[in-house]
């Protein structure tokens, strides 16, 4: 209907339009002076062989280019976005008033979710208009939808002071909440309401209302959101505005009422409704019937890549990783999810590609060091069946000792649905001694977001202690591991075990861990930010051989404060990590305010077209174990080359 309406107004000046502004036609021959057929593609349009009315530059007079200007907006209502840009692109270089052609192609730009080229049209406009808060405001925008935070603050800020309205300040409020700025993000709320006008219009009682639910929410504000849409049943964009405050104040639960008002009244806005409802879902960790609701939209519309990047999130996390690879690259066609379909393909790649390259480690303690030098490798050679494999030698310096082991460690398990079961195998050789020790373990990951899982080791090797390797110390060990996500920002996981350690000589001590923690992420953006409490009880026995020739700490009920950190840049190939804890024991006197158990690490990781590089830095005062206590260092480096895995071939990298 908008193409039909826009068609009808424009047919007086079209009609009159001078044919050859339309329609190539042969060197020498005669322009057709047959009128435009609305709705037929137009030849020419936007070819640069399509002559301007006039003679040159600048001599358009004011009623070409409103028919040239009416001709833009008609294809960009009938959609034919394309033809519109080639056509206001040509006109760009022929009409001495470049401003009104400026403004149709952001538009068109915009449309096609090419929000970086909009901006970049907007700084022109001002740039040959000077400042006005309408262009700094669009200028804004944009750059906002382009990931130009930096560019969309300045215009925002700018626009505030030339504006003394609430809209400024609103974009100002929702920018910083984005960022995770929620203190400047309420402080311009609160500013922005203070502008708004009384009596307010409608559209300005519903930004009211959002920026009451942003600044705090009250109970006050689901009434009166009701009350607004009842005094404009007509109105989709109250029950939008509804919706939304409920599931920025984590009370998804309670929005029932707007959602069903939304698929009874208004059919026609059931794509924004489902997304709405998808959304809903998720936050509710609703997984089952969220899986459910995606397969169901992405058959509906089959071309829409919000559904399609839903599901292939969804199947990424299930480990279908070719069918991921499928509906992320569909997603990663569209401009609005090039950027998140982008960082899902880059972990698909980083879980399921084959790589392999050397690494090296480097561990030193008051009392003794270690180096490891090897090659690893793993991916997947099928679907479902992941590998890896690692060969290594590792030299020891025990003061008066030097020694090395080589180990040779080879893990193979099978990925279905919630399922992985598995089994890994190591030998080892040198410093006087060798064994094989095989091991087994399973996990299960249910869709309604916890897991659980469970190994087990025969004769293991205790290789991460120079101390352990000097008195051939090896583990017998079964272990249980869990997380969940009982909510969105908080993570509770966890592992215990039980361990039986051996010595040269028959020594032999039993050892078990408990060793739950919980994390809440105290923010995303503009990083990842975590807080959480871990404790650890370790409990150790055994004969008194074992503790003469291995110093293990015997009792432990530790403590630990901890914070983690990670940043991601240029689309998710490069990374940061960071982490720190301090620690306290009452049993062994140690107090958080000496920092005697206290520690942190760093890492970094790059992963390119066909190189992944990544390393660490971790130091501690003291182990956990008691096995070579004191001050520690250890700095990893791993470069590898990485390839397509089963199946992968055709996924963007």
């Amino acid at each position: 209907m908008r193409g039909l309406s826009a068609a009808w107004s424009a047919l007086p000046f079209l009609l009159a339009w001078p044919a050859g502004a339309l329609e190539p036609h042969a060197a020498g021959a005669a322009a057709s002076t047959a009128p435009v057929a609305l709705g037929a593609a137009p030849s020419a349009v936007g070819s640069s062989s399509a002559a301007a009315p006039g003679a040159g530059a600048g001599e358009w007079t004011d009623a070409d280019r409103r028919r040239g200007l009416l001709l833009t907006d008609l294809l960009i209502a009938e959609d034919r976005l394309g033809e519109a840009w080639a056509f206001a692109r040509a006109r760009l270089d022929d009409d001495g008033r470049k401003p009104v052609w400026l403004m149709r192609l952001a538009r068109v730009a915009a449309l096609q979710g090419r929000s970086s080229e909009a901006a970049a049209f907007y700084k022109e406009l001002l740039a040959l208009q000077g400042e006005s808060v309408e262009l700094l405001m669009q200028l804004g925008s944009h750059a906002q939808d382009a990931g130009e935070r930096a560019v969309a603050r300045g215009a925002f800020e700018r626009a505030r002071t030339l504006d003394p309205g609430p809209l400024p300040r609103y974009r100002l409020s929702e920018l910083s909440f984005s960022e995770g700025e929620e203190k400047q993000g309420k402080k311009y709320a609160m500013e922005a309401l203070a502008a708004m006008p009384e009596p307010a219009p409608q559209a300005m009682r519903r930004m009211r209302l959002r920026l009451r639910s942003r600044a705090g929410w009250e109970d006050s504000i689901d009434r009166e959101f009701q009350e607004l849409f009842e005094s404009e049943p007509g109105e989709a964009e109250s029950l939008f505005e509804w919706t939304g405050a409920l599931f920025r104040a984590g009370l998804e639960r309670d929005a029932d009422e707007p959602l069903a008002l939304l698929r009874e009244r208004f059919p026609d806005q059931a794509f924004r409704t489902r997304r709405l409802e998808l959304e809903r879902l998720r936050q509710m960790g609703a997984w089952v019937p969220y899986d459910a609701l995606v397969e169901d939209s992405v058959l509906r519309w089959p071309g829409e890549p919000a559904f399609r990047f839903s599901r292939g999130e969804r199947l990424l996390r299930s480990r279908r990783w070719i069918q991921a690879g499928r509906d992320l690259s569909f997603a990663l066609s569209s401009p609005a999810y090039r950027k998140l379909a982008g960082q899902s393909l880059l972990e698909l790649h980083r879980e399921y590609d084959h790589h392999v390259g050397p690494y090296v480690v480097l561990h030193q303690t008051e009392g003794s060091r270690y180096h490891e030098e090897g090659v690893a490798y793993r991916g997947h050679l099928r679907e479902a069946l992941r590998a890896e494999a690692k060969a290594g030698v590792t030299t020891y310096k025990v003061p008066p000792r030097t020694f090395s082991l080589t180990s040779l460690h080879g893990t193979a398990a099978w990925e279905s649905g919630p399922w992985t079961a598995g089994g890994d195998a190591e030998v080892t050789g040198g410093a006087g001694s060798g064994g094989f020790s095989p091991g087994v373990f399973g996990r299960w990951e249910p869709k309604s977001g916890w897991g659980v899982g469970a190994d087990g080791a025969l004769r293991r090797a205790w290789a991460s202690a120079a101390g352990a390797v000097d008195a051939g110390a090896t583990t017998d060990r079964l272990g249980v591991n869990w997380d969940t996500l009982p909510r969105a920002r908080i993570y509770f996981g966890g592992q215990a075990s039980y361990n039986l350690h051996h010595v040269d000589g028959g020594g032999r001590a039993e050892r078990t861990v408990l060793s739950p923690q919980l994390v809440y992420r105290v923010m995303d953006r503009p990083f990842y930010l975590g807080a959480g409490y871990r404790f650890l009880a370790q409990d150790a026995w055994g004969q008194e051989a074992f503790f003469d020739k291995l110093s293990l700490t015997r009792r432990t009920r530790t403590h630990y404060a901890t914070l983690s950190l990670g940043k991601r840049w240029l689309g998710g190939r490069l990374a940061a990590n960071g982490h720190a804890f301090n620690g306290h024991d009452d049993g062994r006197g140690r107090k958080f305010t000496s920092f005697d158990l206290a520690g942190m690490g760093a890492g970094l990781d790059w992963f390119g077209e066909r190189l992944h590089v990544k390393g660490g830095y971790d130091f501690s005062r003291d182990s956990e174990s008691g096995i070579g206590g004191g001050m520690s260092h250890t700095l990893r480096l791993a470069v590898e080359w990485h390839w397509y895995g089963h199946g992968d071939k055709n996924t963007p990298r």
